[in-house]
């Protein structure tokens, strides 16, 4: 099982927020315990995720912020082993529910968000899942520091391209099939069964994996294995505003990449 954690963001005052793991497809688990290098990344995700490349050249990840804090190891024994990159959403909280839910009397549940604000000098933390070499895994982590941070405050919109702003909030309802309705100042989900909505802006992610090194000269041996994802830049900041977006994923992925965003 891919213990994997997704994005945190700082709240301004020194803690992170923790937020739902970031569902990026990776073929790297035989990384955990095979130490293969030349595992490859899924291009053709279900999640509403595009696959952009490698982003080895990329210096986030190679900043010691960005860095897995482990308790006792120093951050220089650190080597990133492989990086992949992904535009799509950075989920910051999220609602989730069983498909039995619709039998015992729930008929909607909503998601309100007003007055939100990024706070300047807050930021998005990694988040890692750390391994031993055969493959047991030991702890979650975050990085060190934010791998990028808000250089000054913005206000936060909640927005669906093809239903504008929703001011009213978004809610769930039972369908018989999944569907769409916008209302003045909100938007329906109508869904067959479980599901999770999440709530997040935009932008590039990265998927990374670091090993450990002992080192005997210049040859690395891996004691620990982190698998991770990082925020690598928010394309949804525009003119001081941050969009944050509903996505809706009912077992195969974010489908509102088809229905609002």
């Amino acid at each position: 099982m891919d213990h994997q954690q997704g994005a945190h963001c700082n709240n301004g005052v020194g803690e992170p927020n923790h937020a739902k793991p970031l569902p990026i497809p990776r073929n790297l688990t035989k990384l955990t315990t095979t130490l293969t290098t030349n595992a490859k990344a899924n291009a053709s995700d279900p999640y509403g995720y595009t696959y952009v490349g490698s982003c080895m050249g990329n210096s986030t990840p190679w900043s010691p912020f960005s860095l897995p804090y482990f308790p006792g190891l120093g951050a220089t024994g650190w080597q990133l082993e492989s990086c992949y990159e992904f535009e799509g959403p950075i989920p910051l909280f999220f609602v989730s529910w069983g498909s039995g839910i619709w039998d015992n009397g729930v008929t909607k549940m909503g998601v309100i968000m007003s007055n939100g604000q990024v706070q300047a000098g807050s930021g998005f933390y990694a988040s890692y899942a750390i391994y031993n070499t055969s493959g047991y895994y030991i702890m979650s982590t975050t990085s060190n520091g934010p791998t990028i941070t808000f250089s000054q405050s913005a206000n936060m919109y909640l927005y669906s391209t093809s239903c504008g702003y929703i001011i009213g909030g978004v809610s769930i309802h039972y369908g018989n099939s999944l569907s769409e309705s916008c209302g003045s100042t909100s938007v329906k989900y109508y869904v067959p069964g479980s599901g999770t909505i999440y709530i997040g802006p935009s932008g590039y992610v990265a998927a990374v994996t670091y090993y450990y090194c002992s080192f005997q000269g210049d040859t690395c041996t891996p004691t620990y294995i982190a698998n991770g994802t990082m925020v690598l830049g928010v394309t949804s900041l525009i003119s001081g505003n941050l969009y944050v977006y509903p996505y809706l994923d009912i077992g195969n992925g974010s489908v509102t990449n088809n229905l609002a965003y």
